[in-house]
């Protein structure tokens, strides 16, 4: 309930003062929902840390060669698109962080096996 009385705060404070869009208020972490959160609090710049997640989502589907890794890929960034918008402290989490790392570099995992493998049925 108080999430969404916040966020219907911070929807009503773009009304007034549509300038807030671009510089936002500062951090308050009330709405405890990441999307409202950065816009209130830093503007569409603030949007900013949800494409840099979109970057790392994107390099790491690419970078599959598995359809059945990308689909696993894909549900897993989706998952946590979804629970962070629903959801605070979730995208600017360093606890996130390395599993984000390695689920986006995981594709050099699957190429080091396959090394490993060919390497052991040369020998």
């Amino acid at each position: 309930h108080k999430r969404w009385e916040e966020a219907y705060k911070v929807y009503q404070g773009l009304l007034e003062s549509p300038l807030l869009l671009f510089t936002g208020i500062g951090w308050t972490g009330r709405a405890e929902q990441d999307l409202v959160d950065l816009i209130s609090s830093f503007g569409i710049s603030g949007v900013l840390i949800y494409m840099v997640w979109l970057y790392f989502a994107a390099y790491a589907i690419k970078n599959q060669d598995n359809r059945s890794d990308k689909i696993f890929i894909t549900f897993i960034f989706i998952l946590v698109f979804g629970v962070a918008t629903l959801a605070g402290h979730v995208m600017t989490s360093a606890m996130l962080a390395p599993f984000v790392a390695i689920l986006a570099n995981i594709h050099l995992l699957n190429n080091t096996k396959q090394q490993m493998l060919y390497l052991m049925q040369g020998q």
